[in-house]
């Protein structure tokens, strides 16, 4: 199936930064032909405003900073006589690409609910190339405007206590890497943010920190398309640990493409384990990693998913339970639906209802859930809901708490329901990271990794266990082989309220 997505992403161009950094390191004149070809062939055959590349202002903007920072690694091998032409044809088409954004804002006004990333993004790119025309009047206008929105949103978009209100991790990072860049951009220009700026950049940094896994990979929450602003593409595409501003970021190539060393001004966030405005929990001890979904729905739900108490567990260094991702998003309608439903998630389903309505459309999400926490002490988490209106109920409310027990190695989960109708009936969704499989005995199930126990999972004898595949996405467009664990129980009689208590060894 054609994604759109996919020459989007090419005509963003973070290839011309992997071709600068060849040249730093290997000095052949091939990267910055290459470059040049590359460049001279997009500025010939996509005529400004005409075309699928300037369909989104976002990815205008995201490839003139791209064209920018490649030409800075590379400028002293494109400075030469002959190359005149080419760069007058280049600074021509950066001219065009800020008058575009400039007149094609993604905001619907200055007082639009609508303004997130790609309006950030917009900011973005016309804060670069203000300083980059910065002594034309336009130039001027285009840094004025952009530096002055850019401290508005993010105070807007960042939360109190750092998280995008995308309440994504992957938009975190992509949103964290524009304010970044533009912090990095302006001290390196003279033009300095305030310090509510800077200190929310410190609480981004610190959500970082926190939700960075034992394995250095990410929890999934919420939506994924990989966004980046620059990239190296030396990293996976999961390691997010290159935006951790203290000693742990140093020394990667992605980090110092965002901030030089800008970053000894902005300090390192700590570790927290609780983002209460985000709603995200981080429970953890010395062989436990616990991450919690119980909050805020996604800012309109354009990048939310069903995860209202969901969670990922792993254990020492191994993933157990994980999200499934997103996988794609217009290419493929019924497979966005799946990858953000109920069942794509570690949480429960009455009668194959979702938690909150999908829809209407690709980007819109019901908010269903009203989601509170209801006991945080560290070592134990208290959360409900009270979703499922497509059933058209209003009386049902799931509580989770999630009780971790280091000194017997164990974490109990427990749901309570309320609200239930004979008849109803209860999955809960159990979903194994890849390369994990799974047996049941008269105990429970045992997890493993080959011939290696994991840990072993005991539940109510009357529930149904079934295995079955549901690919893991762990990054746009792509899929690995998993087994999700699905636990069913068919009430049969008159009970209202249900407990069902789930330990977890090791």
């Amino acid at each position: 199936k054609s994604d759109i997505k996919r020459p989007w992403e090419l005509s963003r161009f973070h290839q011309g930064v992997g071709l600068g950094l060849a040249w730093r390191l290997y000095k052949l004149q091939k990267y910055a032909d290459e470059y040049r070809v590359q460049v001279g062939e997009w500025i010939r055959d996509n005529p400004a405003g005409y075309g699928v590349n300037w369909a989104c202002p976002m990815d205008v903007a995201i490839r003139a900073v791209n064209w920018l920072a490649s030409y800075s690694l590379l400028h002293d091998a494109l400075d030469a006589p002959f190359l005149a032409s080419f760069n007058k044809k280049l600074t021509q088409s950066l001219w065009e690409h800020a008058r575009f954004v400039f007149s094609h804002l993604e905001w619907n006004g200055p007082y639009s609910k609508r303004r997130a990333n790609h309006f950030l993004s917009d900011l973005t790119g016309l804060f670069t190339l203000g300083l980059f025309f910065r002594d034309t009047v336009p130039g001027r206008r285009w840094i004025e405007f952009s530096q002055a929105h850019l401290e508005c949103e993010i105070r807007r978009q960042v939360l109190e206590d750092g998280v995008h209100f995308e309440c994504s991790v992957g938009y975190h990072r992509l949103c964290f890497e524009m304010f970044i860049w533009c912090y990095s951009l302006g001290r390196k220009s003279k033009l300095s943010f305030s310090d509510e700026y800077t200190r929310r950049l410190m609480k981004m940094s610190s959500f970082v920190e926190s939700y960075i896994r034992p394995d250095g990979e990410i929890p999934l929450f919420g939506d994924n398309d990989d966004g980046r602003l620059l990239t190296s593409g030396l990293l996976e595409i999961n390691d997010h640990r290159y935006l951790q501003l203290g000693d742990a970021g140093k020394g990667r190539v992605d980090r110092y493409l965002l901030l030089g060393s800008v970053d000894i001004e902005i300090g390192a966030g700590e570790k927290a384990s609780a983002f209460k405005e985000g709603g995200f929990y981080f429970l953890r001890d010395q062989d436990v990693y616990l991450a919690v979904r119980a909050g805020r729905m996604a800012h309109l739900g354009a990048h939310a998913h069903c995860d209202q108490l969901s969670f990922e567990l792993c254990l020492r260094d191994e993933p157990v339970f994980v999200d499934r991702g997103a996988f794609v998003y217009t290419a493929d309608p019924a497979e966005r639906d799946a990858y953000r439903s109920s069942r794509a998630h570690n949480v429960l389903s009455i009668n194959g209802a979702e938690q909150n309505r999908l829809g209407p459309g690709l980007f819109q999400m019901q908010s269903d859930t009203m989601t509170s926490v209801i006991k945080n002490t560290g070592n134990e988490l208290v959360a409900r809901h009270t979703g499922f209106k497509a059933l058209g109920r209003k009386d049902i409310v799931h509580e989770r708490t999630f009780r971790l027990r280091p000194a017997v190695n164990s974490l109990d989960l427990e749901d309570r329901l309320e609200g239930l109708r004979p008849s109803d009936y209860i999955e809960w969704f159990f979903h194994l990271a890849p390369g994990l499989g799974c047996d049941q005995n008269e105990q429970g199930v045992i997890i493993s990794k080959g011939d290696r126990l994991i840990c072993k999972m005991s539940m109510p004898e009357h529930l149904l266990v079934e295995t079955i595949r549901f690919d893991h996405s762990p990054s746009c467009g792509r899929k690995e082989a998993a087994a999700t664990l699905i636990l069913r129980l068919d009430l049969f009689s008159d009970q209202n309220d249900l407990v069902c208590i789930f330990e977890i060894g090791w």
